[in-house]
């Protein structure tokens, strides 16, 4: 199970309830593209790429052209998989891929606009085309939205020195 930045229940669009699950990144070295081998737990490899090729071949109903994988894009695959299992299992979800903007204290890296995060996210258009992302899919009946959003912070974030030094025992957020 993918760990998430926000999953929670709400109403989409007003009316329609659905399992929403939030990916946020700050900066783009956090998103590029990562090896599943660094990863993965050699017991899960096999589930998780059972996983992924399965939601793959399920997504391509929509498009040919989706190409999640356990090989390239490991996370974003696997996060992309598991909201599609959750839609194919009838439960309506939501996906948000977050980039927070303006957070100039996280990373040299860091998304300075919005326009910054849409472009980063743009990389991803190989693996999810554009064509998939910020309309209802249907999954076997059940609702599947692909959102990519962002989002100015409202505070800078203390510095690296500072989280490492001050991080609560036991929380492993604050890296």
């Amino acid at each position: 199970m993918p760990h998430w930045d926000l999953a929670c229940e709400a109403r989409y669009r007003g009316h329609e309830r659905a399992m929403v699950l939030v990916e946020a990144k700050a900066h783009r070295e956090e998103f590029l593209n990562e090896n599943w081998s660094t990863k993965a737990k050699e017991p899960n490899r096999s589930a998780i790429t059972k996983a992924i090729l399965e939601a793959r071949d399920g997504l391509r109903k929509f498009t040919a052209e989706v190409a999640i994988s356990p090989e390239a894009w490991y996370q974003f695959s696997n996060r992309v998989a598991f909201a599609w299992k959750l839609a194919e299992e009838g439960v309506p979800t939501v996906l948000i891929y977050l980039g927070f903007t303006g957070d100039g204290a996280i990373n040299r890296t860091w998304f300075a606009t919005a326009r910054d995060w849409y472009e980063t996210m743009a990389l991803t258009n190989a693996v999810v085309p554009r064509g998939l992302w910020e309309k209802k899919l249907q999954v076997g009946g059940t609702p599947l939205w692909l959102l990519i959003r962002s989002r100015r912070c409202i505070r800078l974030s203390p510095d690296l020195d500072w989280r490492r030094n001050n991080k609560p025992k036991g929380l492993s957020f604050l890296a």
